[in-house]
């Protein structure tokens, strides 16, 4: 009886709260800034940004120009207006540094906010100017950037396309999701899933959880792979073409079987195998290929 009766009570509930706020549509307030700092050779872009989608492109202007939406949500407008005064930002100039930064700070004697928070960045920047990035909680899409881009992201979806120079990228528990890259890359990844397409360069990615999807073209130069409990699907239109040194330890491996690998066994660990592959004709590049508890699956793109 008293199962039922707190079953009941529930239900009742949930229908007046559905019934008060289904009836009351969230009220939406923003605020805009805007800034632009005029740029020179040697100078960088420095961005950290908490529960805020960044997005990052070039232009052919010498300036760098940002635009900053912040808003906030909740039934009740006037906890929305108010907790959006909690938003503060950072956008100054230090020397050849430029720095962009957004935090939530509640004044003394004040309620903690209980509106939804967010912060939208639109920044416009020289396609060689330097860009480091700190996100947390957001998102992130970077394109047409000829330097150096470095990202430290924990719970951000990743988008780099048309990225040229060096790329270092650290993430945890998000998705890394990369095209038309040039240059060197570094990842570091936790939990996370990535997908790398139309690569040239240099490669040095190392992952742990998650996934990788990796179409090798032929202008890839070099590529080193370190993975632990890790799903990896390397493809190319033509993978004899390249030269593998594959160690794998605890792991499944799915090779074409037109390709002979020359397989031997680590001398000091049963459990682990190691496997060759040398083209006879002229080769693209080398292949290092280091796996625990992993899967790897080599195909020939369709």
């Amino acid at each position: 009886m008293k199962r039922t009766f707190f079953i009941f009570s529930f239900f009742i509930s949930l229908l007046t709260y559905n019934f008060i706020f289904g009836q009351t549509p969230l009220q939406l307030i923003t605020k805009t800034v805007e800034k632009q700092f005029n740029y020179k050779d040697g100078y960088e872009l420095n961005i950290e940004g908490e529960k805020a989608d960044v997005q990052v492109e070039s232009w052919d202007k010498n300036v760098i120009d940002i635009s900053i939406v912040f808003s906030s949500q909740h039934y009740d407008k006037s906890i929305a207006k108010r907790d959006l005064e909690y938003i503060q930002y950072q956008a100054d100039k230090v020397q050849n540094k430029i720095y962009l930064r957004n935090y939530l700070k509640i004044p003394s004697g004040k309620p903690k906010a209980e509106a939804t928070l967010k912060a939208k960045y639109l920044i416009k920047v020289p396609s060689d100017c330097p860009v480091y990035l700190k996100s947390k909680f957001g998102m992130v899409r970077i394109k047409d950037l000829a330097n150096e881009v470095k990202l430290n992201s924990q719970f951000t979806n990743i988008g780099l396309e048309n990225i040229q120079g060096l790329i270092d990228i650290t993430s945890r528990f998000g998705d890394l999701d990369g095209k038309f890259i040039d240059g060197t890359m570094f990842v570091d990844a936790r939990r996370t899933d990535i997908t790398l397409r139309e690569l040239k360069g240099k490669f040095d990615v190392r992952t742990y959880y998650g996934t990788l999807n990796i179409f090798a073209e032929p202008n890839v130069a070099d590529l080193k792979l370190t993975a632990n409990n890790t799903k990896i699907h390397l493809v190319s239109n033509d993978p004899s073409r390249f030269a593998y040194n594959i160690e794998a330890k605890d792991s499944d491996l799915n090779l074409p079987d037109q390709m002979n690998f020359n397989t031997l066994e680590a001398s000091n660990d049963p459990s682990t195998r190691i496997l060759k592959y040398k083209p006879e004709q002229e080769f693209f590049a080398n292949f290092t290929i280091v796996v625990t508890l992993s899967e790897f699956t080599l195909s020939v793109e369709k």
